[in-house]
């Protein structure tokens, strides 16, 4: 059985419970219907590895050990709440970040990438330019490309860890599970 993985970064219990109380607040501006999704389903991700066979586990963690060893991420700034994806007819309810994180998490995203084709492991290279966003939830109503949500949402935070994250589809809904997680070198 092949196993649905990505490469995340979730967010530290503060992050998490001023997002959980900032969408409450929003709840009412938002189209009928929207699922907000539940918070333990909020990460960052960093690279989609699609369906893997358990063989891959072993070159993953060894990679991903390398990676966390040699790098220092900086702290990660969040902007603001919008309905996404841009340019398009919305879907979804994104938080964005600011783009000097996406730039730092793009090289992290690109290294690691690399690191794994190296290592022998298949997936899809991301073609498009990164966008650092965290889905927080999601609508089936048809809303026009102009349809505006601005929710200002300054916070930063060091993240601790990068996670190897399952992602399993059931009747309810998404589902994901951490399977490990590789601590981040320690801010000297």
């Amino acid at each position: 059985m092949k196993l649905r993985l990505f490469i995340s970064i979730n967010f530290p219990e503060e992050i998490i419970r001023s997002l959980a109380d900032t969408l409450e607040t929003l709840a009412p501006k938002l189209p009928q219907g929207a699922r907000i999704l539940p918070p333990d389903n909020w990460h960052l991700t960093i690279s989609f590895l699609g369906n893997q066979e358990h063989e891959s586990m072993g070159p993953l963690i060894d990679t991903l050990e390398e990676i966390t060893r040699d790098y220092q991420l900086p702290e990660l700034a969040t902007k603001k709440i919008i309905y996404g994806p841009p340019g398009k007819r919305p879907r979804m309810v994104w938080l964005t970040f600011t783009e000097e994180t996406s730039r730092e998490l793009s090289k992290l995203s690109y290294k690691l990438e690399e690191k794994l084709s190296e290592a022998g492991i298949r997936f899809q290279i991301a073609t498009k330019a990164f966008r650092a966003h965290t889905t927080l939830a999601r609508f089936d109503v048809s809303l026009p490309r102009t349809a505006l949500l601005k929710e200002e949402f300054v916070h930063s935070f060091y993240a601790d860890s990068l996670d190897v994250m399952q992602s399993e589809i059931e009747k309810k809904g998404t589902e994901f599970s951490i399977l490990s997680r590789f601590a981040f070198r320690e801010i000297a």
